[in-house]
C-alpha cells in the first residue's frame, strides 16, 4: 500500500481580505503549495475543500478558477476540524490507490465580530444559552 506524504504547503497571509473573493484566496494558498512541492495543478487528481460558512460546491469553484474543472473536489464540513478530515480524506485517497496526488485546502471568509450562532443553532439553543461560538 502506497504511503502518502505532504510535499508542499501554501498559506495566505492571515486577515480578513474584505476585497478578495475566497476563490482567489484559495487559489493563491494552492499555487504556493503546488510550487513548495514541485509539482503543475494538472497533475492532481483530486481535490477536498474544507470551509463551514462559504456556499456550497466552494470546492468546485475553486477548481475553476484554477483552470480545471473536471476533478473532483467535495466541500469537506467538520466546523473547527475541517481541515484535518479533508486531509485525512486526501490521504485516504493516495493510501488506497485510487490516486497519486491529492490535494486539501481550507477557506474560509467570516466577517468582523461575533460568529452568528444562528447559523449552527436552532433558535431555541440560542434562546436557553446553548450555543459556544468563538469570536
Amino acid at each position: 500500500m502506497p504511503k502518502a506524504m505532504i510535499i508542499g504547503a501554501g498559506m495566505t497571509p492571515f486577515g480578513r481580505h474584505p476585497d478578495v473573493h475566497f476563490t482567489s484566496l484559495a487559489a493563491s494558498a494552492i499555487e504556493e503549495a503546488l510550487d513548495d512541492a514541485g509539482v503543475e495543478f494538472r497533475d492532481i487528481q483530486q481535490g477536498f475543500c474544507s470551509r463551514v460558512y462559504l456556499p456550497s460546491a466552494t470546492g468546485a469553484r475553486v477548481m475553476e478558477v484554477m483552470g480545471r474543472t473536471g476533478i473532483s473536489c467535495p466541500d469537506v464540513e467538520g466546523a473547527c476540524g475541517a481541515a484535518v478530515a479533508s486531509l485525512r480524506q486526501a490521504v485516504l485517497m493516495v493510501e488506497s490507490g485510487q490516486v497519486d496526488i491529492a490535494l486539501a485546502f481550507g477557506v474560509e471568509k467570516i466577517g468582523k465580530g461575533f460568529m452568528p450562532p444562528d447559523i449552527l443553532y436552532s433558535d431555541w439553543q440560542c434562546e436557553l444559552g446553548l450555543m459556544s461560538t468563538a469570536a
